[in-house]
């Protein structure tokens, strides 16, 4: 039994799965592999890779063959090592037939090639149509600008970014409030529809605030060097990690 046990692995770590070739490690394993039922569950410091991704997570479900689906939870990373994103979350599922990395809980999110740093609790990363959407409670970092929203749309060829339920935009002292915010991350270019508002800071406003012969009014010192204007709790910007750092 003890040989067979191993067999199973052995064929389950090496078999071509899709387009690509898949190689797992872990603490524990079990395969079933009845024709329509083939599922192999993984457990303990779980790492799948593969041409295109690395995943790491404290447990992993995949079922299928020809299009095999994964799903696991705990300290989750997903490397997608073609468009250089870099994922961590609580729970993570990948559909290799639909090219969908979906993720939630405390999802945070990567995006290298472009430089930017997404926070959310739900994220779908499209791989055809090359572009990622987001839920609740989003917060978004690239250079001066932070952006806020409970849904955005990020279409990664273009650099575009939609935002929508109350969206509000931070570009350095500066700030967008409206219905709908579009922000072009490559030109700064900022649309808004909707009902809008929003405040700029002028030269000489920036000038006063700066005299050092005035001084501030109690409560009204100047956020810290990289804060926004008025950030909102969980706006801060995300720590230095190094590249391929793994979960904690």
């Amino acid at each position: 039994m003890k040989t067979r046990l191993v067999l199973l692995l052995l064929l389950a770590t090496f078999l071509p799965l899709g387009a690509e070739t898949y190689s797992f490690s872990g603490d524990r394993s079990f395969s079933v592999m009845r024709e329509g039922e083939e599922v192999t569950s993984i457990e303990g410091d779980v790492s799948i890779i593969s041409e295109s991704k690395e995943i790491y997570a404290d447990r992993v479900s995949i079922s299928g063959v020809d299009d095999p689906e994964f799903s696991g939870d705990g300290a989750v990373q997903v490397k997608d090592l073609e468009k250089d994103l870099d994922l961590k979350a609580q729970e993570f599922s990948y559909s290799s037939a639909e090219g969908i990395l979906r993720a939630k809980g405390d999802v945070r999110m990567e995006d290298r090639a472009n430089d930017l740093f997404i926070r959310c609790q739900l994220l779908s990363v499209e791989e055809e149509k090359d572009r990622v959407v987001m839920e609740i409670g989003i917060r978004l970092f690239k250079d001066d600008i932070i952006c806020r929203s409970q849904y955005a749309l990020y279409i990664r060829e273009e650099n575009l970014l939609e935002l929508t339920g109350f969206p509000v935009v931070y570009k350095g002292s500066d700030q967008y409030r409206a219905d709908r915010i579009t922000v072009n991350l490559e030109t700064d270019e900022i649309i808004m529809t909707g009902r809008i508002e929003g405040s700029l800071q002028t030269e000489a406003e920036e000038s006063e605030e700066a005299d050092p012969d005035v001084p501030p009014e109690e409560g009204s010192e100047p956020p810290e060097e990289g804060d926004p204007a008025e950030p909102a709790p969980g706006d801060e910007p995300p720590e230095n990690e190094s590249p391929g750092e793994g979960n904690e």
